[in-house]
């Protein structure tokens, strides 16, 4: 298995206007974590970075195709998102307000004080612009992973084409989670998600279930 991740520091300093653009750049910054920090990274919302992750893919296609040892390449898995697992980035941060994210949400995003409710369960009427935006967000993640596995099965054919797609709706607010795995799922494009057992410190250590569980 080969696996690819699209962070892309050299575009994204040659394209700032493309990187996601963090809501609230005050609060729970950490160097060296995705997860509360707010590294440079491509917006998935950004055409152009999809394309630049195409043309990625095509010039890998071509090596393969012509390395004697391209037939044992059976699976491609396309990462993004922290620590590769399809979850935006610094998400202690609110993202991503970026101009791509809003341009195609078409409007201004809620404010972050909206965005930071404490509730898990949203009313429809009273939260239905968190919820379009929330929506939207996760559509763009989604349509992202969506043309990467596409653009695999397109220029490295007869593989398989994944992603390691984690945290279903888990400990993270909604735009921290990947509550679109129906859309993923069913994308003709996607053959395979890798995704993690629970990090609680019972399964991960010694003795617990961590990898016996890893392979089913």
């Amino acid at each position: 298995m080969v696996t690819l991740r699209f962070t892309l520091p050299v575009w994204c300093r040659e394209h700032p206007d493309e990187t996601i653009k963090y809501a609230d750049p005050q609060k729970g910054a950490r160097a060296g974590d995705e997860f509360a920090a707010m590294p440079v990274r491509p917006s998935a919302a950004s055409r152009p970075y999809r394309a630049e992750v195409e043309k990625i893919i095509r010039l890998l296609g071509e090596r393969i195709a012509a390395g004697p040892w391209g037939n044992r390449v059976a699976m491609v898995r396309t990462d993004w998102g922290v620590y590769t697992e399809w979850h935006t980035f610094g998400m202690r941060n609110a993202p991503d307000v970026s101009r791509a994210m809003v341009e195609s949400f078409g409007r201004n995003p809620p404010p972050v004080a909206v965005r930071r409710r404490a509730k898990r369960v949203l009313d429809e009427k009273e939260d239905a612009e968190l919820i379009a935006w929330n929506l939207h967000q996760q559509n763009e993640v989604a349509d992202a992973l969506i043309a990467f596995t596409s653009a695999v099965k397109k220029h490295i054919p007869g593989r398989l084409a994944g992603a390691y797609y984690g945290y279903i709706w888990d400990i993270f607010w909604p735009e921290g989670s990947n509550c679109l795995l129906g859309k993923v799922l069913d994308a003709p494009s996607v053959d395979f998600l890798s995704a993690p057992s629970p990090y609680f410190g019972a399964v991960r250590f010694g003795g617990g279930s961590y990898h016996s569980r890893s392979v089913p």
